[in-house]
């Protein structure tokens, strides 16, 4: 998605340096403003057609391709900060694709951040470390990264990052067996994110917490949490966490074998990914499905599942889904004795677990192909698969499951080598009845006819105990596997849309900050052309509409000039992007080009500003440009707000309840804030009850920069006021004292 911006934006830069050649060479100004506006009217146009739309248009690998395209197009010129927005979204692309290359990309990314020193894409790409290391199976790895992203995320105040994190921390604990640290921090994160107010959020730790109760075999209380999950998500309308918690519920169903009930969740998370075109969570829900089916009597709709499941998770390379989906079909076929496909699609499971390293994909694979040689009487064959599960069991089990496995193993060994001596004793006896009926041939064919039907007796006993041993020992592998064979298939799709959120937001707010910065110079030559225009007007007697005309323009760019300033302040103190590095200053250095700004504002709406003299020995510790911006917004609202000939008091005195701050507050009489509106005050893109009296513009930013400001110069910011009586904002800020020439903090 960014590789797409990056286009964009060198497509915006193209067209202005050819507004700049057309503003350079025109002889009409009149043509000139044309043609600059229509640039940059066109410019908007693409800047402003929603990104996701492009990028829904391409495949994963067009996206991927073309991030790496703008990568290495842009090698020697690109900013630090691009490349590493860049690797990182490469890495979250790759994912589902290549698990060692993303995480090379995410290395990338981190190294990016550490040399930029940027704290919050430090977490980032340590996070997502973390999430592939964990996919590969490196637990500890990915549990030592999480925790450095968790550092680093409270030295950074993010609360609902470290919510989030202490959630994550709790799934990995969970997928190394440490269920107590796992239901520790997963019940922290329901905590923090309670008290942040975050539904939307809290379904995450609520399942995992589900899911260790579930991984403890006590089936009642993971169900109690993970229905918690499920309605909180479909409160807050989480399509995503819907599907990956009904898939997880169809999970405990499954453990407890009530499979129709399992099927229904597992249908409901099938109809939710092929709504949002997940295909592969889709993948590893058909694969699911058609396993159950194979339970349920429906044997023919889960070879249509298994065979859906081949194709989505080879479209994504998922050799372990492949795998499980090839030896769920053999099963399937097994059932509806197609003995010789199921054989042929069971060595297929067979080598894609073999590839990957899927033991229990293995263990399914033989255990399926040692029932098919079974049911067709071929008993060695059936014997050798068999041995061949148990080889694969002890090799991926416990020592204590080892040992007992070997126990089993030596114990029907020794039943074994016991029936086979008796077998032989009995023909030895057999051969000695024999050559003692020699002596009488019709006492010979009586003894021989006992013998052959003894013989036979013994031997169907010995098949059918063998037969017996065969399939308690299938019984005790299928109890132990039902805990283990999905732990794989749930990592995927419970990470799968966890950063989606946040990386929209990140590269809103980036974009924001480009096209606003860009905006500024075109706006600018737009302002200056129109200038120039109405004084060429003024001059030549030019008729009035069109005065009135270029002092639309000039208005018009200058809101839209407020407008980007704004913008660009919330996005660089959201970013951490603006240093206030803070002097000592008198409050006559703050009010005396205050006034001098404002004055013609004022008296254009007969407003009388009575300016209250402070103390001689007062003196700010503040940011210059910041205490202005923080001051002018402050008054021109008191202006903007108050009524024809009504009056506006500045007041400068020693804050009442702490004399370590200077207090700079406004009052005027207008109409007074509720107190409803009151709670809003300082939010981004507020709108207010109360309106301007004379018409002007309100962007609805400059009361959140105010707190912003306030807050980065370590001061407060409040206001006091009732409907009907004016309103008195306040702002406190470290006062300063001069001693001997040297300038010192109280």
């Amino acid at each position: 998605m960014l590789g797409l911006v990056y286009s964009l934006l060198q497509h915006f830069v193209q067209h202005t340096r050819q507004f700049s050649d057309v503003f350079q060479s025109e002889k009409s100004i009149v043509a000139k403003w044309s043609v600059g506006v229509g640039k940059v009217l066109i410019f908007c146009a693409f800047a402003l057609f929603p990104v996701h739309t492009f990028a829904q248009a391409f495949p994963d690998q067009r996206t991927i391709d073309s991030l790496s395209a703008s990568l290495k197009e842009g090698d020697t010129f690109l900013p630090d900060s691009t490349k590493l927005l860049l690797y990182l979204d490469l890495a979250k692309q790759n994912y589902h694709r290549e698990a060692h290359t993303s995480l090379r990309y995410s290395k990338i990314a981190l190294e990016y951040a550490q040399k930029l020193k940027d704290s919050r894409r430090q977490a980032e790409a340590l996070h997502q470390i973390a999430f592939i290391q964990e996919y590969l199976s490196q637990h500890s790895e990915a549990l030592h990264n999480e925790m450095q992203a968790l550092e680093l995320y409270k030295n950074i105040q993010d609360s609902l990052k470290i919510a989030k994190t202490v959630g994550y921390l709790g799934r990995i604990f969970l997928y190394t067996g440490n269920y107590p640290k796992s239901l520790e921090y997963s019940f922290q994160a329901v905590s923090l994110l309670e008290q942040l107010h975050e539904k939307k959020h809290m379904a995450s730790p609520l399942d995992g917490i589900g899911h260790v109760y579930y991984h403890q075999g006590d089936y009642a209380k993971a169900l109690e949490y993970k229905f918690r999950a499920l309605h909180l998500s479909e409160e807050v309308g989480d399509s995503d966490r819907i599907s990956v918690v009904a898939h997880n519920i169809g999970r405990v169903y499954f453990a407890e074998k009530n499979y129709p009930l399992a099927l229904q969740y597992y249908e409901r998370s099938q109809r939710i990914d092929e709504q949002v075109r997940d295909s592969v969570g889709l993948g590893i829900s058909y694969m699911t499905m058609a396993e159950i089916c194979g339970f349920v009597g429906q044997s023919e709709r889960g070879k249509e599942l298994a065979r859906r499941a081949i194709v989505l998770c080879g479209k994504y390379q998922d050799t372990s889904s492949l795998a499980h989906s090839f030896t769920n079909l053999a099963s399937l076929q097994k059932n509806l004795r197609e003995y010789d496909s199921a054989m042929v699609n069971a060595r297929r499971g067979e080598k894609y677990a073999l590839a990957c390293q899927d033991f229990r994909a293995l263990q399914k694979a033989y255990r399926t192909m040692s029932e098919i040689a079974e049911e067709q009487g071929n008993m060695s064959l059936a014997l050798n698969y068999h041995k061949q599960l148990l080889q694969l069991r002890d090799s991926i089990y416990s020592d204590e499951n080892k040992q007992k496995m070997a126990q089993v193993q030596h114990d029907y060994e020794v039943s074994r080598r016991e029936q086979e001596i008796t077998l032989l004793n009995k023909e030895r006896a057999a051969q000695r009845t024999i050559e003692i009926l020699l002596v009488g041939i019709a006492f010979v064919l009586v003894a021989a006819l006992v013998l052959a039907l003894n013989r036979y007796s013994v031997q169907k006993k010995s098949e059918e105990k063998i037969r017996d041993q065969n399939r308690m020992l299938l019984q005790r592998e299928q109890d132990i596997l039902a805990a283990d064979e999905n732990l794989r298939k749930a990592n995927m799709e419970l990470q799968f849309n966890i950063e989606r959120l946040q990386q929209l937001n990140d590269e809103k707010n980036d974009l924001m900050g480009i096209v606003a910065h860009d905006l500024k110079n075109p706006l600018s030559a737009i302002r200056i052309t129109a200038e120039y225009l109405l004084e060429t007007a003024q001059i030549h007697d030019i008729p009035s509409k069109h005065r009135e005309l270029y002092d639309d323009i000039i208005h018009s760019a200058n809101k839209m000039f407020a407008l980007i300033t704004d913008i660009l302040s919330v996005n660089m103190l959201e970013q951490g992007g603006l240093q206030l590095e803070q002097i000592i200053m008198s409050p006559q250095e703050i009010v005396a080009p205050l006034l001098a700004e404002h004055l013609r504002h004022a008296e254009s709406k007969q407003i009388i500003i009575l300016h209250v003299q402070p103390a001689p020995n007062l003196y700010f510790y503040v940011n210059p440009q910041a205490m202005m911006q923080v001051c002018e917004n402050i008054l021109s609202n008191a202006i903007k707000y108050s009524p024809l000939g009504k009056r506006i008091w500045i007041e400068i005195e020693e804050c009442p309840d702490n004399p370590a701050m200077v207090r700079f507050a406004v009052r005027d009489e207008g109409p007074g804030i509720s107190k409803e509106d009151q709670a809003k005050l300082f939010r981004k893109f507020t709108r207010l009850a109360a309106r301007p009296t004379a018409g002007e513009h309100s962007t609805g930013l400059g009361l959140s920069i105010v707190k912003m400001m306030v807050d980065a110069m370590h001061g407060r910011v409040f206001c006091e006021s009732e409907s009907g009586m004016g309103t008195r904002f306040v702002i406190d800020v470290p006062r300063a004292k001069r001693s001997n020439e040297l300038q010192l903090m109280d």
